[in-house]
C-alpha cells in the first residue's frame, strides 16, 4: 500500500501531484522526449491513483517493450520534479477541483466519502484541496517519491503474449529491483467509517 492512505489534511492530493509530475520530465528525458518516445513505439502510458494504491500503466507491443521500459524506468527512478512543473500541475488540479463542483455525480460522491470517513484519508479528495495545495512544497513531493517509489518494493503485473519469467531479469535491471527494501513496508491506520483511523 502507499500514497493516498497515508495522506493528511495538510498534504492530501500529494500522491496525485507526485504521479502526474513524475511522468512529465526526468533528469534524462524532456517532456517532449517522453511524449514522442512513448508514441513512436506505439505505446501508451497512463497513471492511476486509487484509495489504496497508485501506479503507472504501460500498454504496448512486445517487440517495443524494452525501449518503452527505458522511458518508464527513468520516470520511476529519476523524475525531475521541476518547481515550475509542480506549480503548473497545481493549477491544473485547481481547475479540476472547480469542475468537480459542477459535476453532480462526482460532487455527491466526494461529499459521501467525506461524510462517511471524515478527516481520514478515504474521506479526502484524491486531487487535494486548495488549502492543501498551498502547503505542499517541492521538497514534500520529492520526499513522498522517495518514501513510496524509490524506497518501496513495487508490485508489477504483466498481462499479454509473454512468459513472465522472460522479462523478470529485464525488469530487475531496468527498474533497479535488486536493491534492498525496508523489511516491512509502512502500514496505514485502518479506515473506520464515521470514526478515526485505527493503528
Amino acid at each position: 500500500p502507499g500514497g493516498r492512505i497515508f495522506e493528511t489534511e495538510d498534504n492530501c492530493g500529494i500522491t496525485e501531484l507526485m504521479v502526474r509530475v513524475s511522468a512529465r520530465e526526468t533528469l534524462r528525458l524532456s517532456p517532449t522526449l517522453i511524449a514522442t518516445g512513448i508514441e513512436s513505439h506505439g505505446a501508451e502510458l497512463q497513471t492511476a491513483v486509487n484509495r489504496d494504491l497508485f501506479g503507472y500503466i504501460l500498454t504496448g507491443t512486445k517487440p517495443e517493450f524494452e525501449k518503452t521500459l527505458d522511458i518508464v524506468a527513468s520516470i520511476l527512478r529519476e523524475p525531475r520534479f521541476d518547481e515550475g512543473q509542480i506549480e503548473n500541475e497545481k493549477r491544473q488540479l485547481h481547475s479540476e477541483m472547480a469542475a468537480v463542483e459542477d459535476n453532480m455525480d462526482e460532487f455527491a460522491r466526494q461529499l459521501f466519502f467525506a461524510g462517511l470517513y471524515g478527516r481520514q484519508p478515504y474521506g479526502m479528495p484524491s486531487i487535494g484541496t486548495v488549502e492543501s495545495m498551498k502547503k505542499i512544497k517541492q521538497t514534500d513531493v520529492t520526499g513522498w517519491h522517495s518514501r513510496f517509489v524509490r524506497n518501496a518494493r513495487p508490485i508489477i503485473v504483466i498481462v499479454g503474449d509473454t512468459e513472465g519469467s522472460e522479462i523478470v531479469s529485464l525488469l530487475s535491471a531496468k527498474l533497479g529491483l535488486s536493491g534492498t527494501y525496508p523489511a516491512e513496508p509502512p502500514q496505514p491506520g485502518v479506515m473506520n467509517p464515521s470514526g478515526s483511523a485505527r493503528e
